[in-house]
Formats: C-alpha cells, structure tokens, sequence
C-alpha cells in the first residue's frame, strides 16, 4: 500500500459518498473474495485510495481522483497510477473497504 503520509489528498466534500483517505473497492471483488474466485493478493491489489474528489479541472466533470494500492508497484509521481474515474461510476461499483480480509 502507498504510504500515506507522501500522498497529497484533497478536501472532502460534503456530497460525495466517499472521503479522501478512504480506501474503496469495486463492489465485485468482495464477493469474488469471499466465494474463493480470488485471492487474498488479487483482492489487495483491487483495493483503492481516494486521494481527491470534486471537479476535474480538465473535463468540467465531477469524479474521484483514485490511487491503485498495489504494495511495491505504487510511483506517486506517475500520472497512469492516480486514474479518475466519474462519480456516478464509482458511487454505484464501489464499496469501503476498510477491513482488509472482508
């Protein structure tokens, strides 16, 4: 997982469902998780960081800027690790994940 204290996060917002900060996975790999279909790496490398959510400033639209929490392989200076992804996308596919074995 990034260390956490070399990130920047943005500010919350109050509509969002998510907070930056939060670790978030897509809703599908719990339950892939739990029924055996994949292991506990796979998981882990599902999971991702919210690092800000709001407005892209290239687009106009509203999203969440998401960092991929892959132990080792996670470069903060690389623009293809923090992907932004739509809000409407990530608040109906994905969940908190705070528990890490779920």
């Amino acid at each position: 997982m990034p260390d956490k204290s070399k990130v920047k996060f943005g500010e919350p917002m109050p509509s969002f469902l998510f907070k930056p900060g939060e670790s978030i996975i897509n809703s599908h790999w719990p339950e892939q998780f739990r029924r055996n279909k994949c292991t506990q790496k796979h998981f882990d490398g599902m999971k991702m960081l919210v690092v800000e959510v709001g407005t892209d400033t290239e687009t106009g639209i509203e999203g969440y800027r998401l960092l991929y929490q892959l132990p080792g392989v996670v470069d903060l200076s690389s623009q293809n690790t923090v992907q932004w992804r739509l809000r409407a996308y990530v608040e109906s596919n994905f969940e908190p994940c705070a528990d890490p074995s779920i």
